[in-house]
């Protein structure tokens, strides 16, 4: 294994992200392409791990957010015992 990328980094949420990944070229680089459960699409550089931009696709994403840049997760919502509506 050369390199790994955590979609949801300690995910309380049980998204597991296994979704396929989406191998393309563009202006020379060799990218990766992952549309998570979490709602958050990510592009990585496939020959280093590195992210190059990761997005919303989905209308309402409330248990957390994420940098657009670096990839750091900032966590709104956590799911409890007695249950929370979380979405996606």
């Amino acid at each position: 294994m050369r390199w790994h990328y955590q979609w949801t980094p300690h995910d309380l949420w049980d998204f597991d992200g296994n979704n396929e990944n989406i191998l393309f070229d563009r202006d020379g680089r060799k990218l990766l392409v992952h549309f998570d459960k979490n709602g958050l699409l990510f592009i990585l550089d496939r020959t280093n791990g590195q992210l190059v931009r990761a997005a919303p696709f989905v209308d309402r994403l409330d248990w957390g957010e994420i940098d657009p840049t670096t990839g750091k997760v900032t966590v709104k919502n956590t799911p409890t015992r007695e249950g929370a509506d979380i979405c996606p």
